[in-house]
């Protein structure tokens, strides 16, 4: 949910990632629905697949394959299940509903980059309509009424993008779909519209000079505008980050159901080896044939120390609890065997 994604107390959904999370998290292939304009429907047919999420920012992946309501995207920028980082990933701190500086302190802190370094900047909007509601200059945190409770409003805003770079929306917990309909151009823009954290959405990808108009039309009488803001990303700045943690990365030469092993070239000091592995008390880690102490990175994932130069590391997977299971069925067992045996000899 802090990485901008829609979750509840009981769901959680990978619907609207970035260049920077889908890679960090390793998500080396994405599937998308086609959109039903795209489909050569007949009015019986049945689509499968509903799209529910916009994700522009996939042209910059690789198309592997497609049927006839999905495609394939292959993400390059992938850096695999486990990576050489920064010691800094053992300081960074989730943060709350800011879901674009997390990643940005992500990426910092597993490259070793200043603090200062950026990703995301601040966009304009070229123009904002307002109708049926009073202007207002700063939109950012801005709080909106009908002025004509029985008429319809909405605000309308446009901009064109200057650069071929993804541009990302944020929308705070109060702009989800019970708080208003939002549009992109003429079409209702397709997102998951329950979520308790602000989410981060990509409303276009694009170095034309096609304006991209979006519109919130009030469901209610008010609206606030929480955590709303345009960003654009310097793609060229996140992809060279991304390619110096590929080159540290995991390479898995053996994989079963507990056991992952492989090598990894760790070509700098003060490093650790940071997975995009959840963190559970059964994974135990060895490094060169010997036992070295897991513990949680950034309050999620398994890390633990690992030193300069080349070396072999086994990841291997015991459910907690295992041997102690075994044990106790084992005697509950013999217990049961040794009362029948009573019961028949009496």
């Amino acid at each position: 949910g802090q990485l901008g994604q829609p979750d509840g107390d009981n769901y959680v959904g990978y619907y609207n990632g970035t260049l920077i999370s889908d890679s960090l998290l390793d998500m080396k292939y994405l599937l998308q629905a086609k959109d039903k304009a795209e489909l050569d429907l007949r009015a019986s047919d049945k689509v499968d697949l509903n799209v529910t999420s916009y994700r522009p920012d996939t042209k910059l992946y690789s198309l592997r394959a497609q049927t006839d309501q999905t495609r394939i995207y292959q993400n390059p920028y992938a850096i695999g299940l486990g990576y050489s980082a920064d010691k800094k990933l053992k300081q960074l701190k989730v943060l709350y509903n800011q879901p674009l500086t997390y990643q940005t302190n992500w990426l910092n802190a597993a490259t070793g980059s200043a603090n200062t370094t950026k990703y995301f900047y601040a966009a304009n909007f070229n123009e904002v309509v307002f109708q049926n509601t009073k202007k207002q200059i700063n939109l950012t945190g801005a709080f909106f009424k009908k002025t004509d409770l029985a008429k319809p409003a909405q605000i309308i805003f446009k901009f064109t993008p200057e650069t071929d770079d993804p541009y990302y929306l944020t929308l705070g917990a109060s702009l989800d779909g019970d708080s208003a309909t939002w549009y992109l151009g003429s079409k209702e823009y397709p997102y998951y519209k329950t979520f308790r954290h602000t989410i981060v959405l990509n409303p276009t990808v694009s170095g034309s000079d096609d304006e991209v108009v979006i519109t919130a039309k009030f469901k209610k009488n008010s609206l606030w505008l929480e955590n709303f803001v345009l960003y654009r990303m310097d793609r060229s700045l996140v992809e060279q980050k991304l390619n110096q943690l590929q080159k540290s990365s995991w390479q898995l030469t053996k994989a079963t159901a507990h056991r992952l092993t492989g090598t990894i070239d760790i070509t700098k000091s003060n490093q650790l080896f940071a997975t995009t592995i959840p963190y559970s008390k059964g994974w135990q880690a060895k490094v060169d044939g010997k036992a070295v102490k897991t513990y949680k990175i950034q309050d999620t994932f398994v890390g633990f120390d690992i030193g300069q130069g080349k070396h072999q590391v086994t990841l291997t997977f015991t459910p907690p609890g295992l041997y102690l299971g075994i044990i106790l069925t084992l005697v509950s067992l013999v217990l049961v065997f040794i009362i029948r045996l009573r019961e028949n000899k009496a």
